[in-house]
Parts: C-alpha cells; sequence; structure tokens
C-alpha cells in the first residue's frame, strides 16, 4: 500500500491541477517541520516553542545568500542548513541541561531573539519589509524536492525509532534521572537529537524560501508555526515515525 501510494504521489505533478500540486506541497513542508518537532519533542519528551528559529535560519540564509551574494539555490539551502544545525548545537548546550517548561520557554525567548536580530539587520535581511528572492516559477521542481525531503524525514524517524539513539532517547523521556543513573549520556544524545531535527526544519526553510519568493520575519520566525507543529504532532502522535503523516 505505501509502495502505491508513493508511486500515485510522484505522478501528481502529471496528472493534477497546479492547485493540488502546491497544496501536497505544504502538506509535505508540515510533515518535515513535524517529523523534525518529533525527533526532540516526541522522542525526548523536551516541547520546543521555539522550533521555528531553524524553520526561519534556513529560509533566511538562503534567501541572503542568492539575493545578497548571488549563490545558487543549492549553496544556499545547504549553508541555512549547516547553521540551523550549528545554532541547534549551540543553543542546545546550556538550554537541553533545563527540564520542563523552562526549556520550552527558553527556547520560544531565544525564537524571540533571533526574529529581532534579523528585524534589525536591515541591510542585509530586508528587516520588516522582507526579502525578496529569484523567481522560479516551477511548481513541480518544489514538489519533488520538498517530496524527497519528506520521505528522508520519515525514513530518519523510522531508522530513529529501532536504533540506539532512538533507545536512548526513549529512555530520557521515560525518566531522564534513570537514564542517566543507567549510564546513558543524556545531554550527548537530546543534542544529537536536536541538531537533527534542526537540519529537517532548515531544510524545510530554505525550500520554502526559494518556492515563496518572499521572506517576512513576521511569519518565517512566527511562534504560531511551532504551535501548529505541536497540534499536529500531539493529535497524530508524538514518538511514532507515523504521528506527523
Amino acid at each position: 500500500i505505501a509502495i502505491g501510494l508513493l508511486v500515485v504521489l510522484s505522478l501528481i505533478p502529471f496528472i493534477g491541477t497546479g492547485y493540488v500540486v502546491r497544496f501536497l506541497t505544504f502538506v509535505y513542508m508540515w510533515v518535515i517541520l513535524t517529523q523534525s518537532l518529533n525527533m526532540v519533542t516526541g522522542y525526548t519528551g523536551y516541547l520546543d516553542f521555539g522550533h521555528v528559529v531553524f524553520f526561519g535560519i534556513g529560509a533566511y540564509v538562503t534567501g541572503v545568500l542568492m539575493v545578497k551574494f548571488g549563490m545558487p539555490f543549492i549553496v544556499g539551502l545547504l549553508a541555512g542548513v549547516a547553521l540551523a544545525v550549528a545554532t541547534a548545537v549551540a543553543v542546545g548546550l546550556p538550554t537541553m541541561r533545563l527540564r520542563g517548561a523552562y526549556f520550552a520557554i527558553a527556547m520560544l525567548a531565544f525564537a524571540e531573539a533571533i526574529k529581532q536580530v534579523v528585524l534589525e539587520l536591515k541591510n542585509v535581511t530586508g528587516g520588516g519589509l522582507g526579502l525578496s528572492l529569484p523567481v522560479y516559477a516551477n511548481y513541480t521542481f518544489f514538489y519533488y524536492v520538498m517530496f524527497f525531503v519528506m520521505i528522508l524525514s520519515i525514513f530518519t524517524v523510522y531508522l530513529l525509532e529501532r536504533s540506539k539513539l532512538g533507545y536512548a532517547l526513549k529512555a530520557i523521556r521515560g525518566s531522564e534521572i534513570t537514564a542517566e543513573v543507567s549510564g546513558i549520556n543524556t545531554l550527548k544524545y537530546k543534542i544529537i537529537a536536536f541538531a537533527l531535527s534542526a537540519l529537517f526544519a532548515g531544510l524545510a526553510g530554505g525550500i520554502y524560501a526559494y518556492w515563496m519568493t518572499f521572506i517576512y520575519p513576521y511569519h518565517t520566525f512566527n511562534v504560531l508555526m511551532t504551535v501548529q507543529m505541536v497540534i499536529m504532532l500531539f493529535l497524530g502522535g508524538a514518538g511514532t515515525f507515523l504521528g506527523p503523516i
């Protein structure tokens, strides 16, 4: 059934209308974002209310490198992902030592702080006026790119569930103190999960920026996007690879 569904979805650009292609591309993006949140919230139990920051970093680094430095899309995208991952590691080292609501509040504050930085760097990011990217009106291209990344995110979480990392994260979710006593390096595993989640959020952000051709801080770093991810994750089933789908 799954293979048949993938075959049908891969043919959508040839048999569906432009509206269907655009709609499904958005669906794929939200699956990617929810899977990325799932990697840290679903498996470690750490509720991240600032997760949109990695989406925004991916979007703005891609956009700035394309617009200001004339870089190709793929270079901007990879740079955005790299910075999102580096940011996750840097901010995760202090914040992942917090627990419960303290972590959620710290990440929310961090996301808002980064949004303010983007607003202030007007000469680079366009500030409150936003940033316009080169137009590439090929919706089939964005459909397949987002589709591929979605499949990659699902497969990654599927493997995560069955890996040593996944079992360690589940142990942390069950009882972090017990996991530490059992010899699990909880901080290390949490940072790895956090970086992995930032990677996919950054990918979604970079693709979104080029697809939409315009990004705006109040939308790209909007905390309501994180709220949507959280709702989707818990409605579908946190800590499972099928939940976000």
